[in-house]
């Protein structure tokens, strides 16, 4: 590569990452990497408030999207992983015309080994239970986006941290995210009617899915 496609190259990528603001590249630099679950998990919240212009799918700007990730992930891959999940979880609400609430969001959609959680509606209430693999930041989201099962098909909702119960922390071997916290959980929970999140089937049918 000659050096003016280095330097095309080179501005493109500072472009790329320009998005993510100032602050936070300073956070960055002036951060040693997170060698435990507590480190990342304020590392993250740290990120989240200081991110404001996160490249949302379908819009064009899936390089960019995927660049930032990667920033992130050779910084730590913890880190990335969760911040990717809080900024899918965003780009879902968007969608959804949905408002999301202060804090740390994560997206919960495994149904590894037929786990899955099912609702069923009791007046302006929802009972949600059951049990998933693979939630992520368990120590970290304050709420997550999950698909669950309903008589009239799949539906998201936005399930707080404290309807959350972790059971299982030891089935999660991957060595290069160990911090990312991920556990198999046990949900059970009264959920207003307002938790729903889009219309049945949005998740999968929704343009950001497939970009």
């Amino acid at each position: 590569m000659n050096s003016l496609a280095v330097q095309r190259q080179s501005s493109h990528d500072a472009k790329d990452r320009s998005f993510v603001g100032e602050p936070v590249e300073q956070l960055l630099r002036a951060s040693q990497k997170p060698i435990s679950i507590d480190e990342v998990s304020l590392l993250v919240r740290s990120l989240e408030e200081n991110i404001t212009h996160f490249p949302l799918p379908g819009r064009g700007k899936t390089l960019s999207r995927w660049r930032a990730l990667a920033a992130l992930g050779a910084f730590d891959l913890s880190v990335a992983k969760l911040l990717e999940s809080h900024f899918d979880a965003l780009a879902i609400m968007d969608e959804a015309r949905f408002i999301p609430k202060p804090g740390v969001y994560g997206v919960w959609a495994s149904k590894f080994e037929g786990r899955f959680l099912s609702a069923k509606r009791s007046g302006d209430l929802w009972r949600v239970s059951g049990d998933l693999a693979f939630a992520s930041g368990i120590s970290t989201v304050e709420y997550a986006i999950v698909p669950v099962k309903t008589e009239s098909g799949e539906q998201l909702f936005e399930i707080p941290r404290s309807a959350v119960t972790a059971t299982d922390r030891s089935r999660w071997n991957t060595p290069g995210m160990v911090q990312a916290d991920t556990a198999w959980i046990s949900v059970d929970a009264l959920l207003p009617d307002s938790s729903r999140v889009g219309e049945i089937g949005f998740y999968l049918d929704r343009p950001g899915f497939w970009a």
